[in-house]
Order: C-alpha cells, then sequence, then structure tokens
C-alpha cells in the first residue's frame, strides 16, 4: 500500500517534471521563422495586413526601425482588422479598425482601446535581416 508521504513525493516530482523545458528531453524544436514582408514596405507611424501562412497579420512600424507583428484577427468574433486590400495603410491615428463592430486596436502594442474589443491583439516576436521582417 502507498503511503501518502511517499504518493506526496511522487506527485510533486511529476509536477516538476512537467515544468521542466521539453528540450530538455529532445521533445520540442524551436519554432521555425516566417518570412512575412519587405521592410520597405511598412510605413513608419503605419502598418499594413499581411496574409501568411499563419493567417492575416498586423505588421506596424510605430517608429522608425520598430516593427510589431500581431494577428489581425480582432478578439471581439473573429474579424480581420484594416484594410486588407494591397499598399493600403491599415493604420490611421496610431490604431487600426475592426470594420465589423468598431474595436480599435494600438498599432504599437495591439492592446484594445475601444471596445467592443477588450482583449488585445496576440503578438508575434519580429525579427528581421536587411531586407526582410520574420515572425517566430
Amino acid at each position: 500500500m502507498t503511503s501518502r508521504r511517499s504518493f506526496i513525493g511522487s506527485s510533486f516530482i511529476g509536477a516538476l517534471v512537467t515544468l521542466i523545458p521539453g528540450k530538455s528531453f529532445g521533445a520540442v524544436s524551436k519554432a521555425k521563422k516566417t518570412k512575412v514582408c519587405k521592410i520597405s514596405s511598412i510605413p513608419v507611424g503605419g502598418g499594413k495586413i499581411i496574409k501568411s501562412t499563419r493567417g492575416y497579420l498586423l505588421i506596424t512600424q510605430p517608429k522608425k526601425n520598430t516593427f510589431r507583428a500581431f494577428s489581425a484577427r480582432c478578439t471581439h468574433e473573429g474579424c480581420t482588422v484594416g484594410p486588407v486590400a494591397t499598399g493600403t495603410n491599415a493604420v490611421s491615428g496610431g490604431v487600426v479598425n475592426c470594420n465589423c463592430h468598431g474595436a480599435q486596436f494600438s498599432a504599437n502594442d495591439g492592446s484594445a482601446v475601444r471596445g467592443p474589443a477588450r482583449s488585445p491583439l496576440k503578438k508575434y516576436v519580429v525579427s528581421k535581416d536587411k531586407t526582410y521582417l520574420y515572425i517566430n
């Protein structure tokens, strides 16, 4: 029969194992970078909606050489935010609009600045080389 002490001890060790990063066991690999667009296509103070293998993304450049990437899916009911038309600036006055119900999101941090959406847009990590922007 298992004692309470050995049961608690084995439960504690099991919990610790789940907290250890999977890479130490060889189970997790790094996510592959996804090339999303040319740096020159994102205007300073603006942004574009880009179709990628991860769905529609909002790529912004709130200030020179600072890039942000967010899911372009509104957190209210899942509509695509901003104009999706090629070459159209999706940001106006530092915000991007959802045309379905009027929600607005910050182009700098993706936060909801006007409802009905309350949650921020999903963020992605952006990296770049001399020509392109990538998300991880």
